[in-house]
């Protein structure tokens, strides 16, 4: 996923949606040293696992921490290496962030 304004629909996993890059740097940090892995701040496999994730964070760093399901629909409108800024099909926008392994993730949709 790397055209600038264009549709994308969400196939596999949800995924947070951070106010800033900022924050999603400390999150994936804090979870690299603790777990060992980097994608676990960003993904996870069902909306149980999403929403108390998107809180949690929420709360720790006094911040709006939402998240986008498989089939909703996002635009990409910034990228910065492997942090993307999204338009979710429910109107909120900020950061994410995925390495080129989660692209499968992505379809874009064709108008």
């Amino acid at each position: 996923m790397n055209k600038l304004g264009k549709m994308y629909q969400i196939k596999k996993h949800y995924w947070l949606l951070f106010p800033n890059k900022e924050a999603i740097a400390t999150v994936v940090a804090t979870v690299a040293s603790a777990y060992g892995v980097t994608s676990v701040a960003t993904v996870a496999t069902v909306a149980s696992a999403a929403s108390p994730a998107a809180a949690s964070w929420s709360k720790k760093y006094n911040c709006n921490v939402s998240y986008f399901s498989p089939n909703d629909l996002v635009v990409l409108l910034e990228v910065d290496g492997e942090y993307k800024k999204l338009l979710s099909s429910s109107g909120e926008m900020g950061w994410t962030w995925f390495i080129e392994d989660f692209n499968d993730c992505f379809e874009e949709v064709n108008e």
